[in-house]
């Protein structure tokens, strides 16, 4: 199936599973190769949420999953079709903490998904970044996400923030999105080369990315432009019926 979200997959996400996929398929069709996921130095797979695989005893891929069973848990068998579950699979939202945040060119993102020593939970690389690094105190909770709701085009959290931290959403970055803190507006900013993220000071209760293209606002101001429009001409084509009245030349008397 297509990562969380998308009918079909964005150019991140295809850029993501590329290494692992058929490329002998449509580009629509997200079916990943188990012998490329097996053999993948990084965690492409894991970044995009995806916890469940579905393989088949027609080829190799349920032998190949099997034979890593620290990654991949055989759940369930529906005939020659096997479920696996993806063990290592990152949650849709999670949170970093700030200390492991660093700045990185798209690039550098790119490379570091492919680097084993990578980890995710613990480190993010963000297109911008100028907040300072310093270790969180010790013994300090992690943060934790406590729901989420998706709506389409608007996605609601609600977060435990003990301290300053990175909130990871695993949804394409794309222009037009926007986020809110505790209700006030809040840097969007790109993480890990193809995903979204937020950074949220500590006692951040309430998360909301949106989505709200220029496009979508140009048109609300032209549409109230042309209402605008219309009411003032309606408004000054109207004479009070007095005036009209004052204006009519009487007729003739016999």
């Amino acid at each position: 199936s297509t990562p969380h979200g998308y009918d079909s997959p964005s150019r991140l996400h295809r850029r993501l599973l590329d290494p692992l996929t058929d490329r002998t398929l449509p580009s629509f069709v997200s079916s990943v190769r188990a012998a490329r996921l097996v053999g993948a130095p990084g965690r492409r797979l894991d970044h995009l949420a995806v916890r469940w695989l579905l393989a088949t005893s027609w080829n190799e891929s349920e032998r190949l999953l099997a034979s890593s069973p620290e990654r991949f848990r055989k759940v369930r068998t529906f005939g020659s079709l096997v479920l696996f579950e993806n063990l290592r699979a990152l949650p849709r939202a999670f949170l970093v903490p700030a200390a492991g945040a660093r700045a990185a060119t798209e690039e550098e993102a790119w490379t570091a998904l492919d680097d084993p020593g990578f980890e995710p939970e613990k480190a993010v690389l963000l297109d911008r970044w100028a907040g300072v690094s310093s270790a969180p105190p010790a013994g300090a909770r992690p943060g934790r996400v406590l729901a989420l709701e998706d709506a389409g085009e608007r996605v609601d959290l609600a977060v435990d923030v003990p301290d300053r931290s990175i909130l990871v959403l695993a949804d394409a970055w794309f222009p037009g999105w926007e986020a809110e803190v505790d209700g006030r507006p809040a840097p969007l900013v790109r993480a890990n080369a193809a995903f979204r993220a937020v950074d949220l000071p500590a006692g951040t209760k309430a998360v909301t990315f949106r989505y709200r293209p220029r496009s979508f606002r140009v048109g609300a101001a032209v549409s109230l432009a042309g209402l605008f429009a219309v009411l003032s001409a309606l408004f000054l084509g109207r004479r009070p019926r007095g005036a009209a009245s004052a204006g009519r030349t009487p007729p003739p008397s016999a």
